[in-house]
């Protein structure tokens, strides 16, 4: 599968030998997590997640309510699977989206690799304006490359 394969529609392998693969929809995960990240205050950098307080938590926690880019994908990511009935190893499926995001991303970041997200997000002169602009023009691209 190629990067772009991978990045166009997500395919999480669950470890277990005897667990089909389930496929996540590219556009529908970013398009959450811009709705996640729009909101005034819902974004940050250095840290996947934090609570109301600030408290760093787990970007899948109840109490999150503020993500960097990659732990508002993640977490979507986390939902939808969770929809499908996999619970577990989210961990080896969160891994692989991560790659397949930083494929896709690789067209529209300046910053390149796994982990480039992650990287660009954290910038000290990063905005959330900036953040939300980049999840619009991927959303832009997987629409007009005809990803549902």
């Amino acid at each position: 599968m190629s990067d772009i394969d991978a990045a166009t529609t997500f395919v999480a392998a669950i470890s277990s030998a005897t667990a089909a693969p389930v496929v996540l929809n590219t556009l529908d995960i970013f398009k959450e997590a811009r709705r996640i990240l729009v909101k005034q205050g819902a974004w940050m950098q250095q840290f996947f997640a934090a609570d109301v307080n600030g408290k760093l938590v787990e970007f899948d926690s109840l109490d999150a309510v503020c993500f960097c880019a990659t732990g508002a994908l993640y977490r979507v990511t986390n939902h939808l699977l969770a929809g499908k009935g996999v619970f577990q190893d989210y961990v080896v499926g969160n891994a692989m989206v991560a790659e397949a995001l930083d494929a896709y991303a690789a067209g529209v970041l300046p910053v390149k690799g796994h982990g480039g997200l992650v990287r660009w997000n954290d910038v000290p002169e990063r905005t959330q304006k900036e953040v939300i602009d980049l999840m619009d023009q991927v959303i832009a691209g997987l629409s007009s490359e005809g990803v549902a």
